[in-house]
């Protein structure tokens, strides 16, 4: 019961979130946030093996509840859908914080990678999850100034976000 009551709780949190985004009406606190910090705590709350390429002075510009979401839900994913080993790394390109997370699975079928982003559309055909994790993600990447993104290189398959950089890191 305690977990189903957990998964309730998530479900109406999630279509919150969504509510407010296609409402405009999430409220946003960007500051400059870690994003080593921000990384390892998501890390910590999924469990799993993750390996974490982050420098640790690298910091955004963003909201810290969300950078965090963002990461959980990407993590949850390649923890759920991909292969051994997953891989968070983050750098600054372009003026942006990127974040990627890459694992070794098989990716999303070619037929389905539009579908990626919608609300209540699944990069597979399994019936678990809600579909809505990663239109949130995307919605809070863009609620801050930045976007998310979904890419298959080098026989890894890749979903991140690009953030707005703290303004000290994108002058280094």
């Amino acid at each position: 019961m305690l977990r189903a009551a957990r998964q309730a709780s998530r479900l109406v949190d999630d279509l919150l979130t969504l509510s407010k985004l296609n409402a405009g009406a999430l409220d946003v606190w960007r500051t400059s946030v870690s994003v080593a910090e921000c990384a390892r705590a998501a890390c910590l709350a999924v469990g799993g093996p993750i390996d974490l390429a982050v420098d640790s002075s690298l910091r955004a510009s963003v909201d810290p509840d969300h950078l965090e979401r963002i990461v959980v839900n990407f993590l949850t994913n390649a923890l759920r859908y991909g292969r051994d080993p997953v891989t968070l790394t983050a750098n600054v390109v372009d003026g942006s914080v990127e974040l990627r997370i890459l694992d070794c699975g098989d990716g999303v079928p070619e037929d389905r990678e539009s579908l990626l982003f919608r609300p209540f559309a699944r990069a597979t055909r399994r019936r678990d999850g809600t579909g809505l994790g990663l239109s949130i993600v995307r919605g809070l990447a863009r609620a801050n100034g930045g976007d998310a993104f979904y890419e298959r290189a080098d026989g890894r398959t890749c979903f991140g976000v690009r953030l707005p950089a703290h303004a000290e890191d994108v002058a280094s």
